[in-house]
């Protein structure tokens, strides 16, 4: 990985981390943060990405698979807004369970949806980041 795209990834963790801690600061309710976050987040990749919109269009097969992906998107959204905009609930601690459950979670869904069988390194970094999910909790 060049430096360019660490540093991408820094910005991509801040943002991702950031937008719910930043919401429960607002102190508005999960649902105002959730939909916010999400209404706002499609115009600002919707400008960012208008040429990429309209140079192809994906099949009617891609459409569907999108859509259930927006779907399982949506309910993740919502019921992570709900949890992180909780008072009686530690965000920080929250949001690190759930971003290291994402680390376990994303080479096994690649594994299963496209081929990409994870590494004998990467099946103990899921042990070590099940310890991690273990000792944060």
């Amino acid at each position: 990985m060049n430096l360019t795209s660490l540093l991408t990834a820094v910005m991509i963790a801040v943002g991702f981390v950031g937008w719910p801690v930043i919401g429960k600061y607002s102190k508005a309710s999960g649902a105002w943060v959730g939909t916010f976050a999400m209404v706002v987040t499609t115009i600002v990749v919707a400008i960012i990405s208008h040429r990429q919109l309209f140079l192809s269009t994906p099949s009617p097969k891609a459409f569907l698979v999108l859509t259930l992906a927006a779907v399982v998107n949506g309910v993740a959204v919502c019921l992570y807004s709900a949890k992180t905009t909780d008072p009686s609930i530690q965000s920080g601690a929250f949001v690190v369970v759930v971003a290291t459950l994402m680390v376990i979670f994303a080479p096994i869904l690649d594994w299963i949806l496209n081929g990409s069988i994870p590494s004998l390194r990467q099946v103990g970094g899921f042990a070590l980041a099940a310890l991690a999910i273990y000792l944060i909790k």
